[in-house]
């Protein structure tokens, strides 16, 4: 705003300097027409030429005054002029007048180019005011990316805390899982395991009562042999000369052996809270004598009371009447039919 008030000032001079001219020149034109026919004339064109050049030559007018006091002519010619006092009145005011409008004019062009360096410095400064308000938009749209990349690492790390969060609830998880699953294998190894208490528990009593009721069911049968086991349950058998193994019995006493020991094992089920629902007999009357088979009716009469449903397949009459319910199975035509009997 104060370069432009200057730039009016300097206006304003600059055309008051033209109008100061203008009286000056017409001044010079007077004393030309007035000097016409003398030397002075063309020096006074002289100097009005250079001041419409602007460069205004004032040594012309120190030539006109010089002319004009040394020459006899000069002064002939001035007499024959009319009012020549007044002449050099005017030239002496017409070059004071230059003198000061030089003086102007040299102070004007030095603030034309104080102004023309302030008008530089102000296109260099609206040039730098224009370069930075565009870096300052630049550096506003780094900090609105930076924001949004920082927003968006923020919910990076926010989503990275959760996963860790629950990486470590499930590590701690997995740690507590880990732990159960020692404990059970510490259960099923040393509670339930083959060898675990348990199993030893169970096993001592299921010996135990296999041993007794084998033993009640051979006597019956009419073997008077006893039934022990060792602690992996492997069978032996005590007799009156000693011991004995499954294969040094007949048929008959290998058929009598494993019913004793089903039922046994039905027995010692039963009275442990495990008992069996069904035993299935096929035919267990095979290679016994008659007196095995009548104890071996007397057993199953007791293994009924025992076991909620036994079934026998036999032939032998004696057993199907001890039946409850008796099916008879026949062939018919190639197919097998099943028909309920009353026994």
């Amino acid at each position: 705003r104060s370069i432009e008030v200057e730039a009016s000032k300097l206006t304003e001079i600059e055309e008051e300097y033209s109008r100061r001219f203008a009286a000056i020149a017409d001044d010079l034109r007077a004393l030309a027409a007035a000097s016409r026919g003398t030397s002075i004339e063309p020096l006074a064109f002289r100097l009005l030429s250079s001041m419409e050049q602007g460069t205004p030559n004032l040594e012309l007018l120190s030539d006109i005054s010089s002319s004009v006091k040394s020459s006899q002519k000069l002064l002939e010619e001035f007499e024959k002029l009319e009012r020549p006092e007044q002449l050099l009145e005017q030239m002496n005011r017409v070059k004071k007048e230059l003198n000061s409008v030089t003086a102007e004019i040299t102070k004007l062009r030095e603030e034309l180019k104080r102004l023309e360096e302030l008008q530089r410095l102000r296109t260099q400064l609206s040039q730098q005011l224009i370069k930075a308000e565009r870096e300052l938009g630049e550096v506003k749209k780094e900090e609105a990316r930076l924001k949004a990349e920082h927003h968006a690492v923020e919910e990076q790390l926010k989503e990275k805390r959760r996963e860790l969060d629950e990486a470590r609830k499930a590590q701690q998880e997995a740690s507590q899982l880990s732990d159960f699953i020692r404990f059970l294998q510490y259960l099923r190894t040393n509670i339930f395991g083959k060898d675990g208490l348990l199993a030893k528990s169970y096993r001592a009593s299921l010996k135990r009562g296999l041993e007794r009721y084998a033993s009640e069911y051979l006597q019956k049968l009419g073997m008077d042999y006893t039934i022990e086991f060792d602690e992996q349950l492997n069978l032996k058998i005590i007799t009156s000369t000693g011991t004995a193994s499954p294969e040094d019995l007949s048929a008959g006493e290998k058929v009598s052996l494993a019913l004793a020991l089903r039922l046994a094992l039905a027995k010692s089920l039963s009275t442990g809270g495990g008992a069996s629902d069904i035993i299935i007999l096929d035919e267990p009357t095979v290679y016994l004598d008659e007196e095995r088979r009548r104890e071996l009716v007397r057993v199953l009469r007791d293994a009924a009371d025992m076991v909620p449903q036994l079934i026998v397949v036999t032939h032998d009459r004696e057993v199907i009447e001890l039946s409850d319910m008796v099916y008879e199975v026949s062939k018919e035509d190639g197919v097998s039919r099943v028909q309920p009997l009353t026994p």
